[in-house]
């Protein structure tokens, strides 16, 4: 059971977010499928490791990239909801919703902007983006029906 309403919002908002970047991903990688796992083989053979007897489980791990995406971002949900419930004590609802949501593009945007990889922060971006969206619905409607309920 969920104790609070806004780690729920996050959970929700996780999951739906996290479906839609996972399939995102997935639509644009399974074209290069081939691709992706041969510059795999290549870098991580440079490396000195071969995992080229492995390329059944990264083609697995490719078509399984929704459902880990969306289990990882119903984690992530559950703690940025936290965070929000926290700050939303602290300030009011929608200052605490651009912080948690800007902390959040942080986290997830910074490291692949730093590195290079401008297609995964913007993949990142697209589920920050859907993450809000869905948590200010849920927001919205959470505060109507309390405002409904106590007049």
């Amino acid at each position: 059971m969920v104790e609070s309403k806004y780690v729920l919002y996050g959970l929700i908002a996780g999951v739906i977010s996290g479906a839609i970047q996972g399939t995102y991903a997935f639509l644009i990688t399974l074209p290069r499928a081939d691709e992706v796992i041969n510059e795999a083989v290549n870098i991580t053979h440079m490396l000195g490791i071969n995992v080229s007897e492995y390329k059944d489980i990264i083609y697995l791990a490719i078509y399984l990239t929704p459902v880990l995406t969306a289990v990882f971002m119903l984690i992530l949900g559950a703690i940025f909801g936290a965070l929000f419930e926290f700050l939303s004590k602290r300030l009011r609802t929608y200052p605490a919703l651009i912080t948690t949501l800007g902390i959040m593009a942080l986290i997830l945007a910074v490291p692949n902007i730093a590195v290079g990889s401008y297609g995964k922060a913007l993949s990142n971006l697209l589920g920050v983006a859907i993450y809000g969206a869905v948590l200010t619905v849920l927001v919205i409607r959470g505060l109507k029906v309390r405002c409904e309920v106590y007049g």
